[in-house]
């Protein structure tokens, strides 16, 4: 198992335990066994179970080329909970092709509302509003179906964990598994590469990025630094070294967020070793999902909270630091020392001035579920954390997502 190190003594240890406990009682004497199930819930208990057969069969199938007669027969249960598997094997599946053919009128058959052009997103935002529930073993099911399509997913699935498994989706991209410091770019299928220590340069050597395009800013014991957006876009992850302190900033370009946090140290006790954080290719309601990659444990993005792997059962949250958003002519003017991240990154790379294109300007294209239709597609959004601990706006509001309560 891997755990935190901490320098010195460790303070606490966290145990959870999970327990199910089913309990049959009997309301006659104490001579009388306890009663027999009713049939009808015998048969529901036999209808999920073959339910659950099914659909283990057809993931363990999974490919260009699924069972038309093993669909037809899960979708003549008629058990809603089925279409989740259904729709995350559509997510896989080229538009015109059989399978997705099948899968999408299987959908439609259990009463799913799909837009023929984009089925899987339709399909998944058409559940999360509605918050169908999952079938029977939905995540080893999602976990194994996931982990055909890139096995090194596995370890940050299955695991203790805080998912909703029915919010996961892939995001297009495979997961960066690469050691801290190789800036090179992802071999293979391909990942979002995270930029560890990048090289800067002054502020007056800067120049060559526009005063009126977007950086995150971060001062940490008198010292500024500042990301640009363009370069942000590219990796969505840096880890890094501010005044003296080990830092991590992930940015979510669905969300238009970046977050920062010290990985020296948790809840003030330094670290033996710095955590190292890469985006794992996967989503969830549209957010990215950071993992640590010691530790194989993924954490919440918005909260810094260890949402699986062994620094969940250890309660691990990351501190946060404070990254302000401006222009690149404010931050300058108001911090004229500062640093800005090289123009080639450190790593000989060229970026483009707009490196998706365009790619959210009609809102947002992955699942999230309902849209509030009170905000525009780009509009900002300011998440609040409240003195008792509660959090207002946060989440995947900014892809417009409406959560305004915690």
């Amino acid at each position: 198992m891997t755990t935190v190190r901490f320098h010195g003594r460790l303070q606490r240890v966290f145990l959870i335990v999970f327990v199910s406990v089913l309990a049959v009682t009997a309301c006659s004497s104490d001579d009388e066994t306890a009663a027999d199930p009713e049939p009808e819930v015998l048969a529901e208990l036999e209808s999920q179970s073959e339910l659950g057969a099914d659909l283990a069969r057809l993931v363990a199938s999974f490919g260009p080329n699924l069972d038309p007669v093993l669909i037809d027969e899960i979708v003549a249960r008629g058990d809603e909970s089925a279409v989740w598997v259904l729709v995350d094997l559509l997510r896989f599946q080229r538009i015109g092709t059989a399978s997705a053919a099948l899968l999408s009128d299987g959908l439609t058959r259990l009463g799913v509302t799909l837009n023929p052009e984009r089925p899987w997103k339709s399909a998944t935002n058409d559940l999360l509003t509605r918050a169908v529930a999952a079938p029977p073993d939905y995540e080893r099911l999602k976990t194994d179906l996931l982990s055909a399509v890139d096995a090194r997913w596995r370890p940050l699935l299955d695991v203790p964990h805080d998912l909703d498994f029915r919010w996961l989706a892939w995001g297009g991209v495979f997961i960066d598994d690469r050691p801290l410091g190789n800036n090179a770019a992802c071999s293979g299928r391909g990942c979002i590469p995270a930029l560890d220590f990048p090289g800067v340069t002054p502020a007056d050597q800067g120049l060559w990025y526009s005063d009126d395009k977007i950086v995150f800013g971060v001062v940490i014991n008198g010292e500024a630094r500042a990301y640009q957006q363009n370069i942000m876009q590219v990796h969505e992850m840096v880890n890094d070294v501010v005044g003296g302190r080990r830092i991590a900033i992930p940015y979510c370009t669905l969300c238009g967020s970046a977050q920062g946090y010290f990985t020296d140290e948790v809840g003030g006790v330094a670290l033996a070793e710095a955590m190292v954080f890469r985006t794992s290719g996967l989503l969830s309601r549209s957010n990215k999902i950071m993992y640590e990659l010691g530790s194989q444990s993924i954490f919440d993005t918005f909260t810094g909270r260890a949402v699986s792997g062994d620094l969940f059962t250890q309660d691990v949250t990351l501190t946060q630091l404070t990254v302000q958003v401006a222009t690149w002519g404010e931050w300058r003017g108001a911090h004229p020392e500062t640093t800005i991240v090289a123009g080639d990154g450190g790593a000989g790379r060229v970026y483009p001035e707009d490196p998706l294109f365009g790619r959210d300007d009609n809102g947002p294209i992955f699942p999230i579920g309902e849209l509030d239709e009170r905000l525009g597609v780009q509009d900002a959004v300011v998440g609040a954390t409240a003195p008792d601990g509660s959090r207002w706006n946060v989440g995947c509001v900014c892809c417009r997502r409406r959560e305004t309560s915690p």
